[in-house]
């Protein structure tokens, strides 16, 4: 009955509607829904019984996060040298007391106390816009507490006094401004294993998107994470929807991968994208660690002990210029990113399962043969990539798919020229080519040698040699 209802909530009509439309060819489904109902069925029930888990907020990123993007923005700026003139006049001043050429001493103390207070702003009042320190600076010749002015304000206000070209100024603002609206994080973020999530990866309504997307390096990878045993799809939306195929979608701000255990807990997560938000990062941790109340504690583990969590299967398949190639189906960032992490309960000393990460999915369109190739979303015969070959015997051109037999020296044979050539050995179901076969008592039984000489006491030695 589980499976059943999970088949029931799949949007089949509009899975089958963006798959054709993306690959031109018709598509069917329901063997692809079918495979992931088997395999996210954990899941289904580690969600109560239903294809999302929803969580709306509204908060601010991590203190931690504001530090180092504001340490990394009056850096990137360079602040210092808009303030002072360069890094070097400042450094000279602060060790050694060098006023630099063309400067005042009374100037230049004050052009270095302007970027001393900017730079020593707390995180509550950057993230606020707002000044709460109550020190007084010399301003226009009066000394004045910027308490409750807006730091934007205040920035602009000390840039203009110094001197420093009004462009360079509306640049600055207009990227702290910038700065301050991506510490804001408000939307709805969603764990899923809903088919379309999966499907729709990477499609964003054309803010961003990803090799996972349509057309991208490693599109058949969406198909391999909805039917693997182990990936979950999260991200952050804001109730805005876009056009897909004459279907309404959700328009990602912000997505992220995770592959997880139902069964033992453990956890892995893959970058953010299209940008690195550890504020979002933390939201999807907590709403994973709420599916297991009856963990108490967690502990992070490091990505030389996660990543041996990880099993994936390399593919075979026909590249585009028809040659043979290897690689995974998804594009598994864990093994390339730092921004990767993992985490146990803390009381578990070690993960004793594995995580099959990425499955080899039924071709939407033959349903028959399998997705191999990252490339694809379809197997290599219905994407027209076919290797072919000749029966070694009748010389007929062969898709290797269809090469029935190769011989021990590697030669290929058709089906036609198998039977033609080689047989099964009754007693030991060895395949031997009929003219290395012998007849005992002329009974019109063709065994291979060793067979021949275990049932034939008294043999020829000449015969069989």
């Amino acid at each position: 009955m589980t499976r059943e209802k999970m088949i029931n909530m799949a949007n089949k009509e509009m899975l089958t509607d963006i798959l054709s439309e993306t690959i031109g060819k018709s598509c069917k489904v329901d063997r692809l829904i079918t495979d992931w109902s088997v395999t996210k069925k954990s899941f289904f029930q580690l969600f109560g019984e239903k294809l999302t888990i929803e969580k709306s907020i509204e908060f601010f990123v991590d203190e931690a996060v504001i530090k180092d993007d504001w340490y990394n923005f009056y850096t990137n700026r360079n602040l210092i040298s808009v303030f002072c003139g360069s890094l070097d006049n400042y450094l000279k001043y602060m060790g050694r007391d060098v006023i630099p050429k063309g400067e005042t001493e009374e100037k230049f103390n004050l052009k270095v106390s302007y970027f001393r207070y900017i730079r020593n702003l707390k995180e509550e009042e950057l993230k606020n816009n707002k000044i709460k320190n109550e020190d007084k600076l010399l301003v226009r010749n009066k000394k004045v507490s910027l308490k409750g002015w807006k730091v934007t304000k205040a920035i602009k206000t000390l840039l203009s006094i110094t001197g420093a070209d009004q462009s360079v100024i509306n640049n600055i603002i207009t990227d702290f401004s910038k700065l301050i609206q991506s510490w804001k994080t408000k939307g709805t973020f969603v764990l899923s294993i809903d088919p379309i999530d999966y499907v729709l990866m990477s499609e964003s309504g054309g803010d961003w998107s990803s090799c996972h997307g349509f057309g991208g390096c490693h599109q058949g990878g969406t198909l391999s994470y909805m039917t693997d045993d182990n990936t979950i799809i999260c991200y952050l939306h804001k109730d805005e929807t876009f056009d897909i195929y004459g279907h309404k979608y959700i328009k990602k701000i912000w997505r992220q991968v995770i592959y997880l255990d139902a069964e033992e807990p453990a956890c892995i997560f893959s970058k953010g994208y299209p940008f690195r938000s550890a504020a979002n990062s933390q939201v999807i941790t907590n709403m994973v660690k709420s599916l297991f109340p009856q963990v108490e504690k967690w502990k992070n583990i490091e990505d030389d002990e996660f990543s041996e969590w990880v099993t994936v299967e390399n593919h075979y398949f026909i590249d585009k210029d028809g040659e043979e190639a290897e690689g995974t189906i998804p594009y598994i960032d864990i093994f390339y990113s730092s921004e990767a992490a993992g985490m146990l309960p803390e009381n578990s000393e070690e993960y004793s399962s594995y995580m099959e990460i990425g499955d080899s999915p039924i071709c939407p369109v033959c349903n028959i043969d399998y997705v191999v190739n990252g490339e694809l979303l379809t197997c290599d015969e219905c994407a027209g990539r076919t290797k072919t070959t000749h029966c070694c015997k009748c010389n007929n051109e062969l898709q290797e798919k269809y090469i029935f037999f190769y011989d021990e020296g590697g030669n290929p044979y058709c089906e036609k020229c198998f039977n033609e050539h080689f047989t099964c050995c009754p007693c030991c179901k060895e395949t031997i080519n009929k003219c290395n076969t012998y007849d005992a008592d002329e009974s019109n039984i063709e065994l291979c040698r060793n067979c021949y000489r275990g049932i034939i006491s008294n043999y020829n030695e000449e015969e069989i040699a």
